[in-house]
């Protein structure tokens, strides 16, 4: 057997995200049938039993599509370092100043939480961290909806004459 890259820990949340997107889904009969797998195979790739069987990314992208939860890509990102966040583009929404103030509003709220936490005992503590979180999520995520419809400009091609 070749030497994994991450700890059995990762590899067992990775199965618990499965798990979980596949309950979303409907339970395994239902996931089923948006996938191109069976039943057993789902359950293989939840099975923390099973360590080396994991759903191939087309299964994942189905189930997530069908669901609208990105449980194992969130995983995956927080495995690659990274924050996934999802981006709600408005097509042919060109209200740039929209955008720009939900960004100053998004960012204030971070730095309102995060001073309101500091100003009561001079840190922030877990219950603080997890209110805060959520504001730095929506300002990263104002962020994420302004460069989506700036990359939505460049593929379109459209040039102001």
């Amino acid at each position: 057997m070749t030497a994994r890259q991450h700890s059995a820990h990762v590899y067992k949340s990775l199965k618990a995200a499965t798990r979980r997107l596949v309950k979303e889904a409907g339970g395994v009969e239902s996931a089923a049938s948006v996938t191109r797998v069976g039943k057993s195979n789902l359950s293989d790739y939840g099975a923390s039993q099973n360590p080396i069987t994991f759903g191939p990314i087309d299964v994942i992208a189905d189930l997530e599509s069908d669901t609208g939860a990105a449980y194992v890509t969130r995983a995956l990102a927080q495995l690659a370092g990274c924050v996934l966040l999802p981006v709600e583009v408005r097509a042919g929404d060109l209200d740039w100043a929209r955008r720009l103030a939900a960004i100053g509003k998004e960012a204030s709220d971070v730095f309102a939480r995060v001073q309101e936490a500091i100003a009561t005992n001079g840190d922030i503590d877990a219950v603080e961290a997890v209110d805060i979180i959520t504001e730095v999520d929506e300002a990263l995520a104002a962020f994420a909806d302004l460069r989506a419809a700036l990359e939505t400009r460049i593929e379109n091609g459209d040039t102001l004459k």
